[in-house]
């Protein structure tokens, strides 16, 4: 068997987990590995029966067949569910966890190294634009990294011989509700003198932007900006916002040597840091004329972000006006044209699932999308496989995504997406495989009836004469 690296990651559809799922993909199919990428999504308001059968993707793969791990422990809005991630490797093989940007020192830890990014990005505005007068937005004070990058902040300024206090500090929310009084209090600072404010993210960044524009305060020409994270939105703002990118690359590329290093019997460190790249814009002074002028595939996006909500609704909403299985499945694969991956397949647990087991240990392969025809597959396969090797190109290494198929907490089986191409994760992978759970949920509703019609009618009539029992 190839070598094999799973990857758990929460919301894949976002920015960041896109980009270093793509970049784990390429550095470690390039090396030899197989690559399978666990995803699971948290719910809205962490209702326990839907989180409940989101968590058990943690039960599809064995583990011991595997090289490592790679955790994304932050993306996870699912409580407890880094613990139990960690606790069943342990239990159940030898294969290091490399955590990205987060997690239990149990793993071997890849950091955003928030301080020193944050003291490059105050150095900036310290040395290259010689501002003195400079605030800080902080995240909320409770949280480790807005401790890091608080410190970053103050040590710059230290170290250049400013000055600090309460007055130039407002704890923020990383979100923009705190953008009014954090003008109020950064327009009074310094006697009204302000010069510039650095932000501990981008979208607070954004809304103080928005904010001062309202009170008639330039920026950059009044008062100069940065945020961190490096955001759509603040590339498309005017001006575009001055931050702090994190290497996707870098970081793919150190959690993979981990794992090979690890494999050849190195020591490696349990905590490794990598600094952010600072992107200078217009926000800071540094590229005023430097807006994205051509917008086009952000309002492409935004458009078939639209599409997939109301494809979503129809599809959801009309898996259970078809009878059987088998027009079900016929009209899931009807929407398989969103998706850019290779091929789509579905692997259900069959009836031999142990009582403490979620997962069958013998699953079946019961459909590849796109469907050529009506036929249904029934090819059994050891749920260690993942995925059975006579269904795809198992000669070259692979990548594949993993998601659970359940209805609140009764669980199905798993959908595999063959990700051999260029794409873009969409949110649609979510209600696809909700409406596949729909679809087999409302298909044991049937039989469940049916088997209580036929027990009525068995009360009400002798089977023998056909003749009403009273």
């Amino acid at each position: 068997m190839r070598k094999r690296i799973a990857v758990f990651i929460g919301e894949i559809g976002r920015e960041f987990q896109k980009e270093m799922t793509k970049q784990i993909r390429d550095i470690a199919c390039g090396r030899g590995y197989d690559v399978f990428i666990f995803n699971n999504y948290g719910s809205y308001d962490s209702t326990f029966i839907y989180d409940s059968g989101e968590r058990e993707v943690i039960n599809i793969p064995d583990f011991s067949t595997f090289d490592g791990v790679i955790s994304f422990a932050d993306t996870y809005d699912i409580d407890g569910f880094e613990e139990e991630l960690i606790l069943k490797i342990q239990s159940t093989s030898s294969c290091p966890i490399v955590s990205i940007r987060n997690g239990s020192a149990d793993t071997y830890r890849i950091f955003f190294d928030d301080y020193q990014t944050l003291y490059q990005i105050t150095n900036h505005f310290i040395k290259k634009h010689g501002f003195r007068n400079i605030c800080y937005m902080s995240g909320p004070m409770d949280a480790q990294d807005s401790q890091e990058r608080l410190n970053g902040f103050l040590d710059a300024m230290k170290d250049a011989g400013i000055k600090t206090s309460d007055d130039i500090i407002h704890e923020g929310d990383f979100w923009k509700f705190q953008s009014k009084q954090a003008a109020d209090k950064f327009l009074k600072a310094y006697n009204g003198k302000t010069q510039a404010i650095v932000c501990a993210n981008d979208y607070m960044a954004l809304g103080l932007i928005d904010e001062l524009s309202a009170r008639g305060v330039r920026v950059p020409q009044d008062i100069a900006i940065s945020g961190f994270d490096d955001i759509i939105e603040g590339q498309i703002c005017n001006p575009p916002l001055t931050t702090v990118k994190m290497p996707e690359d870098l970081m793919a590329k150190r959690a993979v040597d981990i794992i090979e290093r690890l494999s050849r019997g190195e020591v490696v460190l349990r905590d490794n840091f990598i600094t952010g790249q600072i992107v200078t814009k217009g926000s800071c002074g540094c590229k005023f004329c430097d807006r994205v002028s051509d917008t086009s595939h952000l309002i492409n996006q935004v458009s078939d972000e639209y599409i997939d909500i109301r494809l979503s609704t129809f599809m959801i909403a009309d898996i259970n006006n078809h009878i059987s299985e088998e027009d079900k499945l016929l009209f899931i694969n009807q929407y398989i044209k969103r998706f850019n991956f290779t091929r789509n397949y579905l692997c259900l647990c069959t009836d031999l699932k142990n009582d403490d087991e979620t997962y069958s240990k013998d699953m079946v392969l019961r459909a590849t999308f796109p469907m050529p025809d009506s036929n249904l597959l029934s090819l059994h396969f050891d749920r260690s496989e993942i995925l059975p090797e006579e269904a795809y190109d198992s000669s070259v290494p692979a990548c594949f995504l993993v998601m659970p198929i359940h209805h609140k907490d009764r669980t199905f089986g798993y959908s595999v997406f063959e990700w051999n191409n260029e794409l873009d994760f969409t949110r649609f992978l979510s209600p696809y495989t909700e409406a596949l759970a729909l679809g087999y949920d409302d298909l044991g509703i049937q039989k469940q009836f049916g088997e209580f019609i036929e027990i009525r009618k068995q009360n009400l009539i002798d089977p023998l004469t056909g003749i009403n029992n009273r």
